[in-house]
């Protein structure tokens, strides 16, 4: 009798076993860890001064080692916004600050993907991110 309840638990076991089917696709969470700034705190009508303020003019991406003895660190930083351009729409120019806000891709290059624009008219915050850019920059 002890050998049937060993058996069926040791069935019962094995179909609870599970296998490895390779490394999962990255969530948002894990993109998300790889974040260096959040623009929560931003909204339309700041001034590109109080942008600075909230976000940084630079950011850390890292360290690299000082000495050989491997006890020393600097830090390996970018200035933002990353890029700065000005654009003409309607005889109105506009500002257009691009902030690195992450890496998606360890490649040694920044793309657009990597940046968030945030436009600006007479020095107020006026929309964030691709979607207000492409709409509001369309050709008509």
């Amino acid at each position: 009798m002890n050998r049937c309840v060993i058996l069926g638990l040791s069935i019962l076991l094995a179909g609870c076993a599970s296998v490895e089917t390779g490394p999962a696709k990255p969530s948002n969470t894990d993109i998300m860890q790889h974040r260096f700034i959040s623009l929560s705190q931003l909204r339309t009508g700041l001034t590109r001064a109080e942008v600075v303020t909230l976000l940084g003019k630079e950011i850390v991406m890292g360290y690299a080692l000082v000495d050989e003895a491997g006890d020393q660190y600097k830090p390996i930083t970018v200035g933002n916004p990353y890029r700065v351009e000005v654009i003409e729409k309607n005889k109105k120019m506009y500002a257009v600050d691009y902030y690195l806000i992450g890496i998606k891709t360890a490649d040694d290059t920044v793309s657009d993907d990597e940046l968030v624009p945030l436009i600006f008219n007479n020095d107020r915050l006026i929309g964030i991110g691709w979607d207000f850019f492409n709409r509001f920059f369309a050709k008509k």
